[in-house]
């Protein structure tokens, strides 16, 4: 159930053309779940290969639909001392090309299972920044319409919800909102492969999916795998901003409960 208090807010900074400021020492932490079932059995990335908004090398490769990996390894290859545990009722794939490292990092996901009460969960403890951006990545095996994902970090100020529709690609795109109220009897065709949580500072994640369902859309809510991208507090002529015009805004709420 969606809470009645919710408060809701344009995701990412208030400007007209979003962007992650890139600094020149950040380090980022990359999650591949390797996944597999249904059209093909899955994939890892090779610690070469360099996959992501944020490219990086270096990504922890996660198998199963449940386990913990401990020292998770950053984008240097160094063990950044955070923990991963994941649940979730299944792993699957999607079936598009893994030709390229981000086609690699979308074939495989653990799914979500289409109900509230059987959704993925992943905790990172020890998080090794002070803060950071979450980028989530997820796909389908459903080559038609667009379907619909509810994804929500757990903040100790309250929760942070995108509801966005996604599409089966092998290419990195910004998945664009989903309004709560929009119940349409076919899903748009427009979708994504991934959304970004901006700005956490909390030295524990905890992202959960699937947490709620609309009639009139497969409503499911895979992770395919994730970053967690430091963010470094030096003058911006330190870094290089990593334009991402045209960007819809992303919806951002917070509960209570």
């Amino acid at each position: 159930m969606r809470h009645p208090s919710v408060v809701k807010a344009a995701l990412g900074a208030a400007v007209a053309c979003f962007g992650l400021s890139v600094a020149a020492s950040a380090q980022s932490v990359g999650v591949n779940f390797v996944g597999g079932g249904g059209p093909n059995p899955g994939s890892s990335l090779a610690p070469t290969d360099i996959a992501g908004v944020v490219p990086q090398a270096h990504f922890n490769n996660a198998t199963g639909a449940s386990g913990t990996l401990s020292g998770l390894l950053d984008s240097s290859g160094n063990n950044s001392g955070a923990t991963l545990t994941f649940s979730s009722p299944n792993t699957w794939s999607s079936g598009t090309s893994t030709a390229t490292p981000n086609g690699a990092l979308l074939n495989g996901y653990i799914d979500s299972g289409g109900s509230a009460a059987t959704g993925a969960t992943v905790t990172v403890t020890n998080v090794p920044f002070k803060a950071y951006d979450l980028i989530v990545y997820f796909n389908t095996d459903n080559t038609g319409s667009a379907r619909v994902g509810d994804y929500e970090v757990v903040t100790p100020g309250g929760t942070l919800t995108q509801q966005v529709s996604y599409i089966n690609s092998s290419s990195l795109i910004l998945a664009p909102p989903y309004p709560d109220n929009s119940v349409p009897t076919t899903a748009t065709t427009l979708g994504g492969t991934w959304l970004m949580f901006p700005g956490l500072t909390s030295s524990t994640l905890t992202l959960k999916t699937d947490q709620a369902s609309l009639p009139g859309v497969n409503f499911r809510a895979p992770i395919s795998g994730f970053q967690l991208y430091g963010i470094a507090p030096e003058p911006a002529s330190l870094g290089t901003v990593v334009a991402l015009g045209g960007l819809a805004l992303g919806r951002s709420r917070r509960r209570t409960d």
